[in-house]
């Protein structure tokens, strides 16, 4: 957990600080030929997965080389198309680091790498001994590659698609931020760096939601109204309002920037999935750069931003009406969903009565063991329900490898094995009572 924590804050401090328009890139103009080099490598990377998996250190290991040779040499462009190419192995080696983590603690890596690109700012040493710290710092995974790169083929529901369309939207105001805003910052401030602080708070935030088991619909939410509060008080001219509005902005790209790892993290194929949802991110900042080339006033900026954030809503009110309607079904101390056209009112009291087996269950596991969890109930009942490992973790919004964990785990404070468990609940009372 502790690598990949520091694997995600290392690659935020290196992105952060230098070819994300950081404060080590001079110019801005060089972002598009970095985001161009990116997308690239990881479309490359979703085509052609085996790739990644043969080549990826030493990809990772030409990043930090130019990384590090970047202050000493002319042909920037070039040079910065190169580490956006190499750098997209070292962002899917992040993605599949996070998802062998298995715990969203590591997600405040986002925080963690913000405060770090400040520091690195903040301290008085050269410019070259920075580029030399942010080279080293990347090479983590040459220390530590022990992850399993073997994962089952990607598959893209529906509702995958969806939430990427969504992000897609929403990121081209992160163009618009890079391209447009971030100049009006500078213009206004003599230190732009303050504005990480923001950021790092709603990524605090974030992980607080989803650590209280809150709806994690509620960060891009969040991110919606920091950005229409954004672009309200960027109207009026005064200069702390034009700071209020920039962090606004960095506010809610927190909380965007958690939702879309927590998005990526739950898929099955993280190199497939990362890489996918990333090239989205980046196109979609690609061409919201370019559209704020073409606004170069203030007022047009907001405009674009206004209209970019209306067809988010439009689009999620849309694309609501399309999707399948789900009821909620209450039974004892849960809610359980279900698809109308798919669930019937015996199949309803079927998981009531397997819920009360397995509530059972644990009341009689003796006191000195540990009961079983929630997590691990609601996985008991679908698996006793004969779902598949992947139906089970479609339905709950976890991973396949998870939804095994919880089963195992459970059997053992059970002490039986699967054939013995469902062996029980097929000659209870609850197993008869429901097939009646």
């Amino acid at each position: 957990m502790l690598y990949s924590l520091f694997l995600l804050s290392f690659f935020v401090f290196w992105l952060v600080s230098f070819p994300m328009a950081g404060f080590l890139l001079d110019d801005s103009n060089l972002l598009p030929y970095f985001l161009t080099g990116h997308i690239i490598g990881l479309f490359l990377i979703h085509v052609y997965p085996y790739i990644f998996k043969t080549a990826y250190l030493y990809f990772i290991a030409l990043t930090s080389f130019l990384t590090f040779l970047f202050p000493f040499i002319e042909r920037t462009t070039l040079i910065i198309s190169f580490i956006g190419f190499f750098s997209a192995f070292l962002a899917v080696a992040t993605g599949v680091s996070l998802r062998s983590a298995n715990t969203q603690l590591v997600f405040l890596g986002l925080a963690f790498g913000n405060l770090s690109a400040l520091a690195l700012e903040l301290i008085p040493i050269s410019k070259n001994i920075k580029f030399l710290v942010l080279s080293l710092v990347i090479l983590l995974p040459l220390v530590n590659h022990g992850t399993s790169l073997n994962y089952p083929p990607s598959i893209k529901d529906r509702n995958f698609i969806y939430i990427l369309s969504f992000l897609f939207l929403t990121y081209l105001i992160g163009g618009l931020m890079y391209g447009g805003f971030m100049d009006l910052l500078n213009e206004n401030s003599d230190f732009s760096g303050v504005g990480l602080l923001p950021y790092t708070l709603s990524v605090i935030a974030s992980y607080l939601i989803v650590r209280r088991k809150l709806p994690e619909e509620l960060l891009p939410l969040l991110s919606i109204i920091s950005f229409a509060f954004s672009f309200t008080v960027m109207h009026l001219d005064a200069r702390f309002v034009i700071h209020l509005g920039i962090y606004l902005l960095e506010l809610g790209f927190g909380f965007l920037d958690f939702y879309l790892l927590l998005v990526l993290y739950k898929k099955e194929n993280p190199i497939q999935t990362f890489s996918l949802g990333f090239i989205v991110v980046c196109f979609a900042i690609l061409i919201g750069y370019f559209l704020s080339s073409f606004s170069a006033v203030k007022s047009l900026l907001l405009f674009l931003g206004n209209l970019i954030l209306l067809s988010v809503l439009i689009y999620v009110i849309v694309s609501n009406f399309q999707r399948v309607k789900v009821k909620t079904y209450t039974f004892g101390s849960d809610e359980m969903q279900y698809v109308e056209s798919s669930e019937t009112n015996k199949e309803l009291r079927k998981r009531e009565l397997c819920r009360e087996f397995v509530v059972e269950l644990n009341r009689n596991i003796p006191e000195y063991k540990k009961k079983l969890s929630k997590r691990e109930e609601e996985v008991l009942i679908l698996f006793l329900l004969e779902k598949s490992y992947r139906e089970i973790a479609e339905e709950l919004d976890i991973s396949v490898s998870s939804t095994r964990e919880y089963i195992n785990r459970a059997l053992n404070k059970l002490s039986m094995d699967k054939e013995q468990l469902k062996k029980l609940y097929k000659e209870s009372l609850f197993y008869n009572t429901s097939n009646k």
